[in-house]
């Protein structure tokens, strides 16, 4: 009976090892891949046109000395309407998870800063904090527009970046920042980090969510209770739209919503139907336009 228990605790020791293992590992840098075929098509022709375009590359260090890297394009329009600030979500970029919308807000009059998040792209990190620390270096994004003087600004964040925009929209954004775009966030980082290990590792979140907060907390530096939209939500003081595909297998729809009801400020829901995760601008992509377009008008009043 001994040498059976002692059999099973080991075994359990390592199963719980290599789920630590898995879910850490997710937390680190890597490169975006995988794409499907109508986001690899869209995410080459805003790749053709963002490389063709005259745009400044900025830097910034955030408050725990890492090198921020950020794409500046100026409106050439005459009529510049205000200033789009794009977060991209985990494991992405901005030509990904913003591929139909660059060239079509450009082309209306608006500036565009594409954010690269640390622990992406040339921004420099390792570890991706699910908005934590993120959402402290939009802040340093949107005091770095608003000394240049940018005005009529949009905060427009997809998956992890409309976590990160509503977390520092909960701070406070100065009052150059007018509406928040938040297309398939999630409620928290525990609840969103829950789903992930019931949903898709097919386990369940107790006992592994409680220590592997723990080790965030202690080990890696970062609380993850910190990444709690829904929590502090009615703290913005700015209109938000929420947008979510109604078949997203990755962030549940319901989180959004839950969101969008617990707000009490000024706000729009909108559900793509039959859509997965951060596929919203490419699979509705008219009516997309149309509705967030109509949002930013009315947001800044032009």
């Amino acid at each position: 009976m001994k040498k059976i228990l002692k059999i099973l605790l080991i075994l359990t020791g390592i199963y719980f090892f290599l789920l630590i293992y898995t879910i850490f590992s997710s937390m680190t840098r890597r490169k975006p891949g995988g794409l499907s075929s109508i986001r690899l098509e869209k995410y080459k022709k805003a790749r053709t046109w963002f490389e063709r375009i005259e745009k400044e590359e900025i830097t910034l260090l955030s408050n725990d000395k890492k090198i921020l890297y950020s794409d500046y394009i100026t409106s050439k329009n005459s009529t510049n309407k205000g200033t789009l600030v794009l977060v991209h979500g985990y494991h992405s970029i901005p030509l990904i998870n913003f591929s139909t919308m660059l060239e079509y807000y450009y082309n209306l009059g608006f500036n565009i800063l594409a954010v690269n998040q640390r622990s992406h792209a040339k921004s420099e990190g390792y570890l991706i904090t699910f908005g934590v620390k993120e959402k402290e270096d939009l802040l340093l994004w949107i005091d770095h527009l608003v000394s240049k003087g940018d005005d009529n600004i949009i905060v427009y964040g997809v998956s992890m970046g409309c976590a990160t925009s509503l977390l520092a929209a909960e701070i406070g954004y100065p009052k150059e920042v007018k509406a928040i775009i938040a297309d398939c966030g999630y409620t928290s980082a525990s609840e969103q980090m829950k789903y992930i290990i019931e949903k898709k590792k097919k386990m369940p979140s107790f006992p592994f969510l409680g220590p592997l907060k723990l080790i965030c907390k202690y080990i890696l530096g970062f609380d993850m209770d910190e990444a709690d939209v829904n929590k502090n939500i009615n703290k913005i003081k700015i209109p938000v739209m929420f947008i979510h595909g109604s078949n997203d297998k990755y962030v549940p729809t319901c989180m959004s919503k839950e969101n969008y009801m617990k707000f009490k400020g000024k706000k729009e829901l909108y559900i793509t139907e039959g859509t997965g995760h951060a596929l919203s601008n490419i699979e509705h992509e008219a009516e997309y336009k149309k509705r967030t377009y109509h949002f930013i008008r009315s947001s800044l009043d032009i």
